[in-house]
C-alpha cells in the first residue's frame, strides 16, 4: 500500500470513528451484552458466556462475528453453550452495529467498529488475548490501542506491565485472571476423546505454539526472522525432530498463531505430528485451551500462552532461534527474558533437541522457577476467572 493510500485509509477510519462515537453517545442503552472476539468463538468469549449463564444473567448476549453468522447456532450447541441465550450477528451488518450501540456492556479481545473512547454510559472491557511478553500498543510504532473502560490482567505484576504498555491508569486494570484459563482445569469429555484420538499410541503429548513473525491479519508486522514454515524448522531439522518423536513415543501438536502467515498452510499429519487448525476446532465445537489442558510439554517462544500454561505447572521449553533479531525488531516487555522464562531457552535446534532429551528423561530442574512465576504472574484464585471478572464489574442478574 502506498503512503498516500495509507494516509487516506487512516483518515477515513478517523472520520468513521468520529461518526460512530457520536451515534454511540446518542443511542439509549439497555442491559444487553455484546461480545467481539478474534478469532470468532474464542475461548475468552465462551468462558464469559458460561460465567454469565452460571450467574443467571437474563439480558441478551449478542456475539458479533467477522463472518457468516449462520453456522454459529450449531457451533453453540457443540461448544456447550446450548443453555445460553446468544444471538450471533455479522459485526458489520446494520443489526450488528445497532446491537453494539444499544449495549451497555461490551467485551472484546481486539477492538470493534473502529476505535473510539466509549461514552460514559457504556462499559467496555478489553479482554485482550493474553498477558504480553513482547511489546504491544505504545511500544510498537503505528500500533493502535483499542480504547476501553477497563483492561484485565492476571496479577499486579502484569497490571504494572499493561499500565506502561497502554497508558491506562492503574484503576482501569481489573486483576481477575483470563476467562479462557478456566478451561485449563477441567476439559470436557469431547475434548478428552479428541486428544486421545490425536495421541494414538504415543506416550507423551507435546504442543508447539509459537507467536507470529509476519502477520497475515490485523496490524501488519514483520518481527524477528520469518521461516515461512508451519514448524519453523529447516527440512533437515524437521526430519530430525520427526525421528526424535518416533524414537521417544511422542506426538507433537502444532498450532500456528491465527495471525501468522503460516496459519492454514498445508501440513501432512501422521503418527508423530498433527496440526491443530481454528477451522477444525470450530467444526468440532472444541476449545484450544481444552486441548492445552491435556498436553505434557509446551514448546513456545514469547507467546502469552506460556503465562497461561503456568496454571498447569507442567514443563515448558522456549524455542527462540531468532531471539536477538526479535528483540531488535519487535522488542520485549520483560527483561532479561532469561529471568522470566518458565523453562530453558533453546537458541538452536540442537539445543532444543538437547532440552527435549532432558525432559523425556524425567529430569525437571525448573519446578521451583515455575512455581515462582505462577505466584508472580498468575496466582491461583478461589473462583473461576470469568466469575471474578463479572464480580469485579458487579454484573449480576438484573
Amino acid at each position: 500500500m502506498s503512503k498516500t493510500a495509507a494516509v487516506s485509509k487512516s483518515t477515513l477510519r478517523l472520520c468513521a470513528a468520529g461518526v460512530f462515537s457520536v451515534c454511540d453517545y446518542l443511542v439509549p442503552k439497555d442491559n444487553r451484552i455484546v461480545l467481539v472476539t478474534h478469532p470468532d468463538g474464542d475461548d475468552q468469549g465462551v468462558s464469559l458466556c458460561l460465567g454469565l449463564a452460571k450467574s443467571k444473567w437474563k439480558g441478551k448476549i449478542y456475539w458479533l462475528v467477522h463472518q457468516d453468522p449462520a453456522p454459529f447456532a450449531a457451533w453453540q450447541q457443540r461448544r456447550g453453550l446450548g443453555n445460553v441465550d446468544i444471538c450471533f450477528l455479522d459485526l458489520y451488518s446494520l443489526r450488528g452495529i445497532w446491537a453494539y450501540f444499544r449495549a451497555y456492556y461490551v467485551f472484546y479481545t481486539h477492538g470493534a467498529l473502529f476505535n473510539y473512547a466509549p461514552p460514559k454510559r457504556k462499559l467496555v472491557v478489553n479482554l485482550w488475548h493474553g498477558m504480553p511478553i513482547k511489546k504491544i500498543w505504545r511500544g510498537v510504532p503505528g500500533s493502535e490501542l483499542p480504547l476501553s473502560t477497563y483492561l484485565i490482567s492476571t496479577s499486579p505484576f502484569f497490571s504494572n506491565v499493561l499500565v506502561k504498555a497502554s497508558g491506562f491508569s492503574p484503576n482501569q486494570l481489573l486483576v481477575t485472571g483470563l476467562p479462557r484459563n478456566d478451561f485449563l482445569k477441567e476439559p470436557r469429555a469431547a475434548a478428552v476423546d479428541y486428544v486421545a484420538r490425536l495421541r494414538g499410541r504415543a506416550q507423551r503429548l507435546i504442543l508447539l505454539m509459537p507467536t507470529y513473525r509476519s502477520s497475515a491479519t490485523g496490524f501488519m508486522t514483520h518481527d524477528g526472522i520469518e521461516t515461512n514454515t508451519v514448524l519453523g524448522l529447516s527440512e533437515g531439522d524437521a526430519r530430525k525432530l520427526h525421528a526424535w518423536l518416533e524414537r521417544n513415543h511422542c506426538k507433537l501438536l502444532v498450532k500456528p498463531h491465527p495471525m501468522s502467515i503460516n496459519a492454514g498452510k498445508p501440513f501432512e499429519d501422521d503418527d508423530q505430528w498433527s496440526m491443530i487448525s481454528e477451522r477444525a476446532l470450530f467444526d468440532m465445537g472444541l476449545g484450544l485451551y481444552e486441548l492445552l489442558a491435556q498436553v505434557d510439554l509446551l514448546v513456545t517462544d514469547v507467546s502469552s500462552v506460556y503465562v497461561d500454561f503456568l496454571v498447569t505447572q507442567r514443563p515448558q521449553i522456549l524455542y527462540f532461534p531468532d531471539m536477538e533479531r526479535y528483540e531488535e525488531t519487535r522488542g520485549l516487555l520483560l527483561h532479561p527474558l532469561e529471568d522470566y522464562s518458565p523453562g530453558p531457552i533453546a537458541r538452536t535446534f540442537p539445543e532444543l533437541q538437547g532440552h527435549l532429551d532432558v525432559w523425556i528423561s524425567g529430569d525437571d530442574g525448573w519446578q521451583a522457577r515455575r512455581r515462582h512465576l505462577r505466584d508472580l504472574m498468575i496466582p491461583a484464585s478461589l473462583q473461576p476467572a470469568a466469575e471474578s471478572l463479572l464480580a469485579a464489574l458487579a454484573l449480576r442478574a438484573p
